[in-house]
């Protein structure tokens, strides 16, 4: 029995009238639409994707996800004294070595860690076979979960497309069981969670800011080297030497090279022409 055929025989048929649930994050991309006042005039909101260009928050979130990832997971058990020791079963260690077709368990666990880490929502899905074992665990696109509340209080988790996960039909519900919803800082809502970049979204932009303004200084500072523009057009003189861009009836053009005096950060294009180089 397929992925797909497992999870159709385990729906009830109280899911199509359940509705998704209302909290900020969640399935919805981290977006900080106003991180100050005025800032949507502007037109100014800060992203996962922009907040991840900060390199403290891109280190903070590769480190704390790449530690995660070489810890070891081990299946446990209590022996007859009341002590958790680590056991082995043919039913479960085989998916805590190698979760799926495509990772390691390092990856894996990375994966885990990044979802949170930039969602607040890690939704790892399991694949079972005929005897209801689960034989593989998939890390989905949090931006294709999306969590499902019914009248009677059952919980489900709407997911799109996906062809790493084998999900191949669009919006296909599976009961909270067949998910490992794995979320964190629920402020809005018990069941979605928020990103740490929602409260760290404001300090990775000034320091974006910051570090662009810093490169602007440091540009202007240095004295721009000398930028080549046309002379005016004139017969070459007998025995002296310029640059030729062009032979034939152009070689008598030539270029001179000379300092921009007063804006060296200025920047001039120049394109070539029949008539030599033109610099605006």
């Amino acid at each position: 029995m397929g992925l797909l055929a497992t999870i159709r025989s385990q729906l009830r048929t109280v899911w199509p009238a359940a509705a998704p649930v209302a909290g900020r994050g969640g399935w919805w991309p981290v977006t900080v639409r106003e991180p100050y006042t005025g800032a949507w005039q502007q037109n100014v909101e800060i992203r996962a994707d922009t907040a991840l260009s900060n390199p403290v928050v891109f280190r903070c979130v590769s480190l704390i996800s790449t530690d995660v990832a070489k810890l070891r997971l081990r299946l446990v058990q209590i022996d007859d004294d009341g002590i958790w020791t680590e056991a082995t079963s043919p039913a479960f260690s085989p998916v805590l070595r190698v979760p799926n077709r495509y990772q390691t368990i390092q990856l894996f666990l990375e994966r885990w860690m990044l979802s949170k880490l930039l969602w607040g929502n890690t939704y790892v899905l399991k694949e079972r076979d005929d005897r209801n074992v689960v034989t593989a665990l998939y890390v989905l696109d949090p931006a294709k979960v999306t969590v499902l509340v019914a009248p009677d209080g059952s919980v489900y988790y709407q997911l799109k497309v996906d062809d790493l996960a084998g999900v191949p039909q669009e919006e296909i519900a599976v009961p909270a069981r067949e998910i490992i919803h794995d979320r964190w800082n629920c402020v809005f809502h018990p069941l979605v969670g928020v990103s740490p970049l929602y409260g760290c979204g404001a300090a990775a932009l000034q320091g974006q800011q910051r570090l662009a303004a810093t490169h602007l200084a440091q540009l202007a500072a240095r004295r721009a080297p000398a930028q080549p523009f046309t002379d005016l057009p004139r017969q070459r003189p007998p025995g002296e030497r310029g640059l030729g861009l062009h032979r034939g009836r152009n070689a008598r053009h030539h270029v001179r090279a000379e300092p921009l005096a007063e804006q060296p950060h200025r920047l001039r294009a120049c394109r070539t022409t029949p008539r030599g180089v033109k610099c605006v």
